[in-house]
């Protein structure tokens, strides 16, 4: 799972074997390992009792929950991506965006194995 992180934005893509491992168990986790005891965890969440998608950070852990209803239409339709903008104080928000991952169409780059075939838009 890929993390992009700008300003009050947070967008996670995901690779077909991931948008798999996420719709069998609810759940899928990326590390970035900064030393021996400092790491970022990310983890992506499917929330049965959630209405809309949210974000929290604790314990270095970023963790986007997504309603049961937004997943299952992501993960069994072609629909890209999911997003929310959530108000976190006055005048500001975070947008969340999550998204199935696509093969780059660049000269001279081979595409990524593990990535849904680019539609040509993209």
């Amino acid at each position: 799972m890929k993390l992009r992180i700008e300003n009050n934005s947070i967008r996670l893509r995901l690779s077909p074997s991931e948008v798999e491992l996420f719709g069998q168990t609810g759940k899928v986790e990326g590390i970035s390992v900064f030393g021996p005891e400092n790491q970022l965890n990310y983890v992506l969440v499917r929330d049965e009792a959630t209405k809309r998608m949210h974000a929290s950070l604790e314990n270095q852990t970023i963790t986007v929950l997504i309603p049961r209803t937004f997943a299952t239409k992501w993960i069994e339709t072609s629909l890209v991506g999911l997003e929310e903008m959530i108000m976190v104080a006055e005048g500001t928000h975070l947008h969340l965006l999550v998204e199935k991952d696509f093969q780059k169409k660049r000269k001279g780059v081979t595409p990524d194995a593990d990535a849904f075939p680019n539609p040509g838009k993209i």
